[in-house]
């Protein structure tokens, strides 16, 4: 079995933050990976790899935004289509995962969730990511361990192994943790928990089969600027039922971690100026863009603040946000497969 871990290098993060990802990547102690890396940097590949202070000592390559998408010193991305273009050419391993290059692995991960997968066949495995108070700051130390045990002694000095789950800080969970007691390491012999509902985003390991079947990566259609998460409104996850009547879901990897490292945040397409200039200008019928160019118009002319032109951006009352479009276009491709609603359970 093999794993495909897809790492975007962005053009706003510090990018020393991935000498922590690829020094983690260096210590597993399974091989049954490869990386590839997606390169939204107009820096080329000898350029990042010669700036790191960690060599990848693991099966690599680079996938690069083209030059033509830049506008000025930031490009349209869609990692969405790269999914979906690596899924089309047969060029992915049995499952997949989609990791940012401030995120970076316990030594035994790949070991680990690549033997609970074969165990239990499972198509889609949340991957058990956690926010950690750790910023760019710490990556020297987590980087220059010397070994597989000097490296988790220094998560275990630092607390990480204790970082709570990327959604436990969240507003709706404030009450109610879903996830206390049940996603320490270890804490289950299975190796993951299952759990109710599905309730906060999450970094998720998909099959290869399950994701061409049903269209997952939208093959055919643009994403720009969307993450590749099952769900990304906060306390909303209109595709949890749907999946639900398709395949096992909602599953939780709990014997192992993906550990965030705290960024600065740039939302360059709404807030650089020779950007947002070329957005304004481009004609297109991209239902992604079309909500971009408003939110930017908005963002700029003072009518809204930041964080409602981004909320603009990916959702609203049209309809052509990122994740309205995220929602609408996995039900065109999953509502042919769905089985009929349990008695008393709306259709969808």
């Amino acid at each position: 079995m093999l794993l495909t871990i897809i790492v975007t290098i962005d053009p706003v993060k510090e990018l020393r933050l991935l000498n922590a990802a690829v020094h983690s990547l260096n210590l597993q102690t399974s091989d049954q990976f490869e990386v590839v890396f997606y390169n939204q940097r107009q820096q080329s590949e000898a350029s990042i790899l010669g700036a790191l202070t960690t060599t990848p000592q693991f099966n690599f390559r680079f996938v690069n935004v083209p030059e033509t998408a830049f506008w000025g010193n930031y490009p349209l991305w869609d990692i969405y289509a790269l999914h979906a273009s690596l899924i089309e050419s047969d060029d992915v391993g049995d499952y997949l995962i989609s990791l940012h290059m401030e995120e970076f692995l316990d030594v035994d991960y790949v070991e680990s969730v690549l033997s609970t997968l074969d165990q239990n066949g499972f198509d889609i495995l949340l991957g058990n990511l956690r926010r950690t108070r750790l910023g760019v700051e710490h990556v020297d130390r987590l980087a220059s361990t010397a070994g597989r045990d000097e490296f988790d002694r220094c998560l275990n000095e630092l607390g990480v192994k204790q970082a709570p789950h990327w959604g436990v800080r969240r507003k709706i969970l404030r009450t109610y943790d879903p996830f206390r007691g049940r996603m320490d390491p270890g804490a289950e012999p299975s190796g993951y928990v299952r759990l109710d509902s599905y309730h906060v985003e999450d970094v998720f390991l998909m099959s290869r089969g399950f994701a061409r079947k049903y269209n997952w990566f939208l093959r055919g259609h643009h994403m720009y600027f969307e993450d590749v998460h099952i769900c990304q409104l906060p306390g909303v996850c209109e595709l949890a039922e749907p999946l639900r009547r398709l395949t096992d879901f909602p599953v939780y990897f709990s014997h192992r971690n993906v550990y965030h490292l705290q960024h600065g945040k740039f939302y360059y397409q709404l807030e650089d100026d020779e950007f947002t200039s070329h957005l304004a200008g481009y004609e297109t019928s991209e239902p992604a863009l079309i909500a971009l160019k408003e939110a930017a118009r908005l963002y700029r002319s003072g009518r809204l603040g930041l964080q409602k032109a981004l909320r603009y951006s990916r959702a609203n009352a049209q309809g052509t946000g990122t994740q309205n479009q995220n929602f609408q276009l996995h039900m065109k491709y999953l509502r042919p497969h769905l089985p009929p609603p349990a008695t008393g359970v709306g259709s969808v």
